[in-house]
């Protein structure tokens, strides 16, 4: 090696902060990355009640959780009223004595009978309105605003109350007004947090709401650096932040599927309900696939990004392709960059327009890589 290459291969290493601390500050950037989807997926789906009531719509829509619904009414019905009494005072006394077996028998057509009835209107109407009133308190006691009054009537639990559609059940199969009316108050009430569960819970939320507004730029702020102390050799870890970035997407995506393999292990009963339970906790984290796909493609496309301004023969080539359009042509290169950024965006789950400052900060970085890629073209 002459002298020059000696020379500059110390003056790139003086250049360069020392290695650990730029991996030190890619995996801590991602960590955060990863707290960062979880908050994403707290703040706009699981405490945000239109979101909720749009995936009640979806748990209905879908045969296995409907299957499991139904089973749950006709229990609550069969639990809170003596069908074998109902019919046995209205049965002939001839054949009174059969009012038990046929209140076994009618327990099966009763549960299709109600799958088929949580498909009409009245009973959708019925359960988003439930759902929606459920998710309204759940999320006033997690941020502890609003009016509690409702917990004194389920023991500080946050509950949803399916009562209704077990009375329009009971009128549907034909019990009297007298025994519908009779129903227990708590009759179709299914628990949705426990109240020794809520002080953890409400912790839990006012600790990642408020980081919701800064987790981002902590993230943009820590691979930043990571990349600006990395001196001379910035495009190298400019690669490795992409690769760690599609990592921590693919490590949510791992920890979803856990975390709903675990609610389906976490029911009691097997078939039906496991089934239902999957399906609804799959749809209850569809925002965090989104985000975690998201995060693959972003990583993936920085990482690409990385190799197209190295010195590989194909990135060469590639580049001196482009530079006719993205040099010598700047309002081509700007607007048909755009409109591939824009189209990029539409195509990978959740895009980052939700808020306006988040849709700045990705138009920021879009333009300064295609400032240093043109840079690059230039330089060439």
């Amino acid at each position: 090696m002459s002298e020059s290459d000696g020379s500059a291969s110390a003056e790139a290493t003086r250049d360069r902060a020392p290695g650990w601390i730029i991996h030190a500050l890619i995996v801590l950037a991602s960590v955060t990355a990863i707290v960062a989807s979880t908050n994403v997926w707290v703040e706009r789906q699981l405490l945000d009640t239109d979101e909720w009531v749009e995936a009640s719509e979806e748990f209905l829509a879908n045969e296995e959780v409907r299957d499991a619904i139904a089973v749950f009414l006709v229990d609550q019905l069969y639990e809170a009223v003596d069908v074998g009494e109902e019919l046995e005072s209205r049965l002939p006394d001839s054949i009174d004595g059969l009012a038990g077996t046929l209140a076994a028998a009618l327990r099966d057509p009763a549960t299709q009978a109600v799958d088929r009835l949580l498909g009409s209107d009245r009973m959708a109407e019925l359960w988003s309105a439930a759902n929606e009133s459920a998710h309204t308190l759940l999320v006033n006691v997690l941020k502890e605003e609003g009016s509690l009054t409702a917990l004194s009537t389920t023991d500080g639990a946050v509950t949803l109350e399916l009562g209704e559609l077990v009375r329009q059940l009971g009128r549907e199969v034909g019990l009297s007004d007298r025994v519908v009316d009779a129903l227990p108050d708590d009759v179709g009430r299914i628990t949705i947090l426990e109240s020794e569960a809520l002080d953890r819970a409400q912790t839990a939320v006012q600790v990642l709401e408020p980081l919701g507004a800064i987790l981002l730029v902590v993230v943009i702020a820590l691979y930043g650096a990571a990349i600006y102390l990395a001196g001379r050799e910035r495009r190298l870890a400019i690669r490795e932040v992409g690769i760690a970035l599609a990592m921590s997407g693919a490590i949510v995506l791992v920890g979803r599927r856990l975390a709903v393999s675990a609610t389906r292990r976490s029911v009691g009963d097997t078939g039906t309900g496991q089934a239902a339970a999957e399906v609804a906790a799959s749809i209850g984290t569809d925002l965090l696939r989104d985000i975690a796909v998201g995060g693959m493609a972003y990583g993936a496309s920085i990482a690409g990004y990385a190799s197209l301004i190295g010195p590989s023969s194909v990135a060469i080539r590639i580049r001196r392709f482009l530079t006719p359009l993205l040099v010598e042509r700047p309002a081509v290169a700007w607007l048909g960059s755009g409109a591939i950024f824009l189209f990029v965006l539409y195509l990978i789950p959740s895009e980052p327009f939700e808020s306006w400052w988040r849709g700045l900060i990705f138009v920021g970085l879009f333009a300064v890589a295609l400032v240093a890629l043109r840079q690059k073209l230039v330089a060439d």
